[in-house]
């Protein structure tokens, strides 16, 4: 049983290879990749965030969630702890990976249960444990991941 697992929003149906990359960072390979809901959602991603707009601007917003109920009847108290360790451990490989693309993240706050609903049936059952927003800043101060990547260069010795 692995503690916790992700769910991603993306601003597209299609990542680009670099925010594949990021997403896979995390320790779990997503192959499938589909649209949670057929128009455009920037809106509840923002409102899922606590109502913040980097939330639903960013490229990527990845939502970590766990069975908590399961892990606390195996490990007691210590299955809420476990689940908020491998979330964060999988939440900073996802920044690791962004900035060494060039790429921003950030961790948010969220609003639990609208989280878990926005998700069903996936996730029900399970509760919100972590989010991360993953992009880089844009026009008009819009995130996206797709912006042109510029190759930094350590300076000369």
């Amino acid at each position: 049983m692995s503690p916790a697992d992700s769910s991603i929003c993306t601003s597209s149906s299609t990542p680009s290879t670099a925010c594949r990359q990021a997403l896979t960072s995390t320790g779990r390979a997503h192959t499938r990749w589909r649209p949670w809901r057929p128009a455009s959602f920037e809106t509840d991603r923002a409102y899922l965030c606590l109502e913040q707009p980097l939330g639903g601007d960013a490229a990527a917003t990845i939502y970590w969630l766990a069975r908590l109920d399961e892990l606390t009847r195996t490990f007691g108290d210590r299955g809420y702890r476990l689940a908020n360790l491998e979330a964060g451990l999988a939440g900073g490989r996802a920044y690791l990976a962004a900035y060494a693309q060039g790429f921003g993240a950030s961790g948010l706050t969220f609003y639990d249960a609208h989280v878990v609903e926005f998700f069903s049936p996936h996730a029900a059952g399970k509760d919100a444990i972590f989010v991360t927003a993953l992009g880089r800043s844009g026009v008009g101060g819009r995130v996206t991941i797709e912006s042109t990547l510029t190759t930094r260069r350590r300076p000369s010795a």
